[in-house]
């Protein structure tokens, strides 16, 4: 590389990085100067090498969204195969600049022009043609008067045919813009002046809307620069973070069993109930199932006691065995006829205590 090639990157390099990361940006300015490096990849038909080069420029700000540019770009590189032939290229030219709509520091443009381009080979004639560009880049705002620049185009010889691409990369500085003064009336530096900031202090970076607001895109009230939960849903209740609050609540199922007399036997007509509670279980898999077995007070107790066991074991083993639910989260306990329910003198109240019941309940989030 030439040596002028590389003190033109190091300038610039320099340059940017003396910048810092200020926020504050430009406004107003009536000029721009610019000083940048490029990389240069020719076309093959032209048979010479991809190389380095500077760029200065000057540019004259026609309003918020155009910018007139003259730009001079100087390159040395060599014929394709003989690098003994140095060959010195020069190119002139005016561009139009299109400014795209400003995203906090960040701004992308569109730029298009024509010029003169010249090639000159050691002890050769000079080659000139009319050249056409066009491409687009982005330029993001390092202070009120100093930005850092990038931009891709195509380079099209109107002479030749051939399209040559640039690569540039630059600062700016920007002349006649906000005065230390006036950028008082900008306390947080988002470009709303103080009289119509409807959000005075703003983070320094943060995007906003034309009232000086952070964006939110989601309209949930959490700013974007802030929101864990960009998308949340239109009417969606949310947390400090912009995520959807999570409601708490009890589910729970009972099972009430019900046995013939001095039986354990269960008929079908409570099978539909105890596979509601092994799908309740499957579904909340942190559930465990206490199976209680009860007698009437007809015979001893400790015949009641056993029959009301096997009652217990009988609901358990169905649960366990047709629906799948993991035995570790079932247990059967008999509590013969000490527990009773309804009044043993009378048949109905017999027949409501012989019985398996159960009660399963947790708390979930939705």
């Amino acid at each position: 590389m030439k040596t002028y090639k590389k003190k033109a990157l190091l300038l610039a390099m320099g340059v940017a990085s003396s910048m810092g990361t200020a926020t504050v940006l430009a406004e107003n300015h009536s000029f721009e100067t610019y000083l940048g490096a490029s990389r240069h990849m020719f076309d093959s038909d032209r048979a010479i090498g991809d190389d380095n080069g500077l760029n200065i420029g000057l540019g004259w700000v026609l309003s918020e969204n155009f910018t007139l540019e003259a730009v001079a770009n100087g390159f040395e590189t060599d014929e394709d195969g003989n690098s003994a032939i140095e060959i010195d290229g020069r190119h002139y030219r005016l561009d139009a600049v299109y400014n795209l709509a400003r995203s906090g520091n960040w701004q992308p443009f569109l730029v298009g022009g024509a010029g003169d381009q010249s090639f000159e080979a050691d002890g050769g004639d000079k080659h000139r043609e009319t050249a056409l560009n066009f491409g687009g880049g982005v330029k993001y705002f390092l202070s009120n008067d100093w930005q850092l620049r990038g931009d891709l185009r195509a380079i099209h010889s109107m002479d030749n045919e051939v399209t040559d691409y640039a690569l540039g990369l630059g600062v700016a500085y920007l002349v006649g813009g906000t005065s230390a003064v006036a950028a008082k009336n900008d306390a947080d530096g988002d470009s709303v002046e103080d009289a119509l900031d409807q959000c005075p202090n703003t983070p320094a970076g943060v995007a906003v809307d034309g009232k000086g607001c952070p964006i939110d895109s989601d309209r949930d009230g959490v700013y974007d620069y802030g929101d864990l939960c960009p998308d949340t849903p239109a009417g969606a209740t949310v947390d400090s973070e912009g995520c959807e609050e999570k409601i708490s609540k009890t589910v729970s199922t009972e099972l009430d069993v019900k046995f013939d007399v001095d039986k354990s036997y269960v008929k079908p007509q409570y099978m539909s109930e105890i596979k509601d509670v092994a799908d309740f279980m499957k579904q909340y898999d942190s559930t465990n199932v206490e199976l209680a077995g009860h007698t009437d007070s007809t015979a001893s107790d400790a015949y009641n006691q056993s029959l009301s066991e096997r009652r217990a074991n009988a609901v358990a083993k169905i649960l366990v065995q047709d629906y799948g639910v993991d035995s570790s989260r079932v247990s059967a306990t008999g509590y013969g006829e000490s527990r009773p329910v309804a009044d043993n003198g009378t048949v109905e109240g017999r027949a409501a205590n012989r019985r398996v019941v159960a009660e399963i309940s947790t708390e979930t989030t939705e």
